[in-house]
């Protein structure tokens, strides 16, 4: 049993979690000891949301069964406002978004995206809109639909195919395989007896689903008048629910998973719009208490009786005669083992498809072996006695926990600097060259650097930097820092100092 930890109030879910239970009897109590440990937000929602059948996270699921859908309103939209040219284009996006997904569509639905490709190729003066009524026809099996139009221009051709159709003879799909417990439907009606289905000629669309199941097996399949179409459904392991449960089991421990399983568990978060996914399972610990079971001698003969009661302490600092005890160490030795529940937490991060076991993400997650980030800092600095606010553009090359960053900018002075006659001027150009250390990269993180500094044009120094930095997007990073700068210049104010902010972007 699983459950989905997520709160989908919001239209972006930075986290969610992915809670492991044991059976329905324990979940409501994990869920209430989850909450206890990770609090009551995000709420947690039943795992049909996660694992739902032919929906939710495989490449051709839900969202393309919501195309299908939005393709059969722009039809019959197009169809009231006689915009032909527009049907057209709905219908070729709906036949699109069918030949992708896996799931059940019912007979009416079928029926009407091949009416209406019917309906805008007799309207535009195209070929081929016998063939698209005769489709129509075969999907509703000679059963009446009800049409979506009444207009004689549209009717009256799809009643003549209808006919010449009814009169051609009738064709059979044979399934093969183990269908024990297995679900089958032709163009959206169940079919009870899957070994010999009688249709009308046409291109039939035929699933299966099965127990446990999460993903149903789809095909179109042709049917000739008095011949016989033989199909077997196939299922794969990773269409199966009890094998995904299995593997993201081990995925707690081993932080790997079959390359079916990240890819769902991507795919989910791509649509959702999660960053980060935890995997939570509460795991019952269990305690022993090694003490060796007691067994201790008759008092001998010789020994009065009263020693037995006099108060003894046995270093607990509370007095007990000897007989107690002797009593409490008995029953302390025959104590069951008894059980401590905890919560194991694995994250997920679905860029790189990757699983790890710390709030902080591993190099390989969040940045490649080697890229680089462009930002800018603005600030203030206090160096060769004036007072200065700046502005930089920075350069960041990483290789793991080490980096070269490159600034450059302006700093101007709140007075003018008064060296030479010809140079009066409040403003200095700044460019500085630093190596740079900060720890495995995570959401919040420290750094330093040092490196030289040049003031243009008045002074040649070094600069020792230090501060913190947060990302609060995939490829964004916030920081402040400050610095210390000693400088050889012709002022005679050797150190500076100052702050920043500033902004960047990884790539």
């Amino acid at each position: 049993m699983l459950l989905l930890v997520v709160n989908l109030a919001n239209a972006a879910t930075p986290l969610a979690g992915l809670l492991l239970c044991d059976d329905d009897a324990t979940c409501k109590d994990d869920v209430t000891y989850a909450h206890g440990v990770v609090g009551d937000t995000p709420a947690i929602t039943p795992i049909d949301l996660f694992l739902v059948l032919d929906a939710g996270g495989w490449s051709e699921g839900g969202d393309q069964r919501d195309r299908f859908d939005r393709a059969l309103l722009n039809a019959q939209d197009a169809l009231d406002r006689s915009r032909w040219a527009q049907m057209d284009a709905a219908v070729a996006d709906g036949l699109a978004a069918l030949s992708l997904w896996p799931g059940q569509v019912s007979d009416q639905d079928l029926f009407n995206i091949y009416f209406y490709q019917g309906i805008a190729r007799v309207a535009e003066k195209k070929a081929g809109e016998a063939y698209s009524f005769r489709e129509a026809a075969a999907v509703g099996d000679g059963v009446i639909q009800r049409l979506p139009t009444e207009d004689a221009r549209f009717t009256r051709v799809w009643l003549d195919e209808s006919r010449k159709l009814l009169v051609g003879g009738r064709g059979t799909i044979e399934v093969e395989g183990d269908l024990d417990g297995i679900a089958v439907q032709v163009d959206g009606r169940a079919v009870k007896d899957p070994s010999k289905i009688s249709l009308l000629p046409g291109n039939h669309r035929l699933t299966a689903t099965r127990p446990n199941g999460i993903r149903t097996w789809a095909a179109d399949v042709p049917v000739l008048a008095e011949r016989t179409s033989r199909v077997k459904p196939e299922f794969t392991k990773e269409g199966d629910a009890n094998w995904v449960r299995a593997q993201l089991g081990g995925a707690m421990d081993s932080l790997s998973a079959p390359s079916e399983v990240t890819d769902l568990l991507a795919g989910w978060c791509a649509q959702h719009q999660v960053t980060e996914l935890e995997l939570l399972q509460v795991r019952v610990k269990t305690i022993d208490h090694p003490l060796p079971a007691l067994d201790i001698t008759a008092p001998p003969a010789t020994r009065p009786k009263a020693a037995d009661g006099e108060p003894v302490d046995f270093g607990d600092g509370v007095p007990s005669t000897f007989a107690e005890a002797v009593q409490q160490a008995r029953a302390d030795a025959e104590r069951p083992p008894t059980e401590e529940r905890e919560l194991k937490v694995v994250y997920f991060d679905p860029r790189s498809k990757l699983f790890h076991a710390d709030t902080v993400l591993p190099q390989v997650v969040d940045h490649p072996p080697e890229h680089f980030r462009i930002g800018a800092t603005v600030g203030y600095a206090s160096l060769l006695g004036h007072h200065h606010a700046g502005f930089d553009l920075g350069f960041l090359g990483e290789v793991g926990r080490f980096g070269v960053e490159a600034d450059v900018g302006v700093a101007r002075a709140d007075m003018p600097y008064d060296l030479q006659p010809n140079w009066v001027d409040r403003q200095l150009y700044h460019i500085d060259l630093m190596a740079r250390w900060a720890p495995l990269p995570g959401r919040v993180t420290p750094f330093a650097a040092l490196g030289p500094e040049v003031y243009i044009p008045i002074s040649v120094g070094a600069r020792v930097t230090a501060g913190v930095e947060g990302r609060f997007a995939s490829t964004w990073v916030a920081h402040g820092e400050g610095f210390a700068s000693v400088a050889d210049s012709k002022l005679n104010v050797p150190l500076g100092w100052g702050v920043g902010l500033g902004v960047s972007r990884t790539y």
